[in-house]
C-alpha cells in the first residue's frame, strides 16, 4: 500500500462532509439535529478559518480520512 498526505482545498468539501456524517453523526444529531444545511455552513466556515491546517490522508491515491493539525510558537 502507498500511504502519502494531500493538502485539503476548497474542492475536499464533500468528502470532508461525508467523512464527519460517518464518524460523528450521533453527537451532531444529538448536540445540533440532523440538519446538513447547518452542517454544511459549518463546515464551511471552519474550512476559511482552519484549510492550511488540514491534510488528507491517502491510500494507493483514494482519500480515506483526515487529520487537523496546528501548533503553537511561544
Amino acid at each position: 500500500m502507498k500511504y502519502n498526505f494531500k493538502n485539503c482545498t476548497l474542492e475536499d468539501e464533500e468528502f470532508l462532509f461525508e467523512l464527519k456524517k460517518q464518524n460523528f453523526k450521533i453527537y451532531v444529531e444529538e448536540i445540533w439535529g440532523g440538519d446538513d444545511k447547518d452542517q454544511k455552513k459549518r463546515l464551511e466556515d471552519d474550512l476559511k478559518e482552519h484549510l492550511s491546517h488540514k491534510k488528507i490522508i491517502m491510500i494507493n491515491d483514494k482519500k480515506v480520512r483526515c487529520i487537523c493539525y496546528s501548533y503553537n510558537r511561544k
